[in-house]
């Protein structure tokens, strides 16, 4: 398009969007599917005029490691972020809302199942839960390209078999209405530059309890009652918490669902044209 763009000699703007990087060395999810395509994905981000970014996050990883890289590339790319926050299918979200909730109080795991998501973490401390309190589990995916990761689910589910359950059928329904339906929301991700799984979770009331790194703080607007220090004691004690605290729990998510809708897609527009306009 660039090149296009030179050949017309047009002096139109280009502008890009990016929710994730291979400059980010935690985005598993890019080695793993677009392996050696690092040089190319910073072409692609160089020949732009202005890059509109999903977190401050983002901004700060991609830019330590492209400067490891080359210093004059990334300054010359760090003029043209432009944090807007990434919005969310706030409709369609809403055309699957209803207020009955599970009659078992229910945490949803709404992540991939890869390393960077660490469900392995995430079932330790369940385990810990499922012996204390009266709940159920739901992973939002059943799909496991992981063989370690795959073994550990499918025991811990043979393990609980009448409590812990997996969405088999990709879409929409039922994905929504177990997000309205779910109580609370759990992630253990140690990469995040956005998280739009957790902010749908937010905006569908769940109580989310989230690591405190990566963008979780900056999503949450740093609600620090829903954010934990990364490591399995410090979840155990935070989900027991809000397990056990019915208040504490509609609390959180009342507060987080407000918070979420910074993310509707007429918030995140409106930003994106009063960049535009300014440029």
């Amino acid at each position: 398009i660039r090149r296009m763009l030179c050949d017309l000699k047009s002096r139109v703007k280009l502008c890009g969007y990016t929710h994730g990087s291979h400059w980010n060395p935690t985005d598993v999810f890019r080695f793993i599917n677009y392996p050696g395509m690092e040089i190319t994905d910073l072409a692609n981000l160089y020949v732009m005029d202005m890059i509109f970014q999903v977190s401050e996050y983002a901004v700060k990883v991609m830019d330590e490691e492209i400067r490891k890289f080359n210093e004059n590339v990334a300054c010359k790319l760090f003029e043209k972020y432009r944090v807007v926050g990434l919005p969310i299918n706030a409709k369609l979200i809403d055309s699957f809302k209803t207020d009955k909730k599970f009659e078992k109080l229910t945490i949803v795991f709404n992540h991939n199942l890869i390393s960077s998501k660490n469900p392995i973490m995430f079932v330790r401390v369940m385990e810990r839960l499922l012996k204390k309190y009266d709940i159920q589990i739901i992973f939002t995916r059943s799909i496991c390209d992981d063989i370690h990761i795959d073994y550990m689910l499918k025991e811990f589910k043979k393990k609980h078999p009448d409590r812990v359950f997996f969405i088999e059928k990709p879409g929409a329904d039922p994905y929504y209405p177990t997000l309205w339906k779910s109580h609370i929301q759990v992630s253990t991700a140690t990469h995040e530059t956005f998280g739009v799984a957790t902010v749908e979770a937010m905006y569908t009331g769940n109580c989310c309890i989230l690591p405190n790194h990566c963008s979780y703080p900056e999503i949450t607007e740093n609600y620090q009652e829903c954010l934990y220090e990364y490591n399995e004691e410090e979840l155990y004690r935070k989900l027991a918490y809000v397990i056990e605290d019915e208040g504490a729990r509609k609390r959180i998510g009342l507060e987080l669902s407000r918070r979420a809708r910074k993310y509707v897609p007429e918030a995140v527009v409106t930003k994106i044209i009063n960049f535009m306009k300014n440029f």
